[in-house]
């Protein structure tokens, strides 16, 4: 996967939350553009915990873009369910 792949998902307008689906099988989703940070190699996700968006559970997760085998556009609904 490439940076601008993601980048472009993250600039679109209206922004349509999706899912990142890795090599391990563990998928994250993406609900809101300020949640995912892309770096050259790396994607971070800010992940919210069950106790809320404000919460100090809050854990970003750091993904290899190597290891992302596919993106999935997902309805806003969907984004509960977060692997």
């Amino acid at each position: 996967m490439r940076p601008d792949d993601i980048h472009r998902l993250l600039r679109r307008r209206p922004f349509r939350p999706f899912r990142l689906h890795l090599t391990d099988g563990t998928a994250y989703d993406v609900p809101h553009p300020e949640q995912a940070v892309v770096a050259r190699s790396t994607v971070g996700i800010g992940l919210l915990s069950a106790n809320g968006p404000d919460s100090s559970e809050d854990t970003p997760v750091i993904v290899a873009l190597l290891h992302i085998t596919r993106l999935e556009l997902i309805t806003p609904a969907a984004t509960a369910s977060s692997t």
